[in-house]
C-alpha cells in the first residue's frame, strides 16, 4: 500500500495544489493586482508575509502554498480557505476584495 501512495497518479495533493495556484493566479490578475501587492495585503491582513518571489513560484507550480499562506490569501480575496480550494472560473470581477485597515508607525 505505501508504494501506491508514492505514485504519482496517486498523488491527489498535487491536484488541489494545482488548482490552489490557478486560483490564486486568476484572482490575483482578476483584480490588477501584483504580486508586490498580494504579498503587502497578506501581511497588513493576517500578519503572515507571503513574498512576492513565493507567490510568483506559488503561481508558477514551483512551489506549494502552506496552510498559513492559504489563510492570508483568502483572507486578501475575501474568501474561506475552503474556496481557494476548489476549482473556480471568473468571468467579471465578481469578487470584491475587503477592506482593511492600514498599519501605522508608532
Amino acid at each position: 500500500m505505501s508504494d501506491e501512495l508514492n505514485q504519482p497518479h496517486s498523488r491527489p495533493d498535487r491536484a488541489v495544489s494545482r488548482v490552489v495556484a490557478r486560483n490564486i493566479l486568476l484572482l490575483r490578475t482578476d483584480h490588477g493586482l501584483t504580486l508586490a501587492q498580494v504579498s503587502d495585503r497578506t501581511a497588513e491582513m493576517s500578519g503572515v508575509r507571503v513574498p512576492p518571489a513565493t507567490l510568483s513560484k506559488i503561481e508558477r507550480k514551483q512551489a506549494r502554498v502552506d496552510v498559513d499562506q492559504l489563510c492570508a490569501l483568502a483572507r486578501v480575496f475575501g474568501l474561506t480557505p475552503a474556496q481557494m480550494l476548489s476549482p473556480m472560473e471568473i468571468t467579471q470581477s465578481s469578487t470584491h476584495l475587503p477592506r482593511y485597515p492600514r498599519r501605522t508607525e508608532d
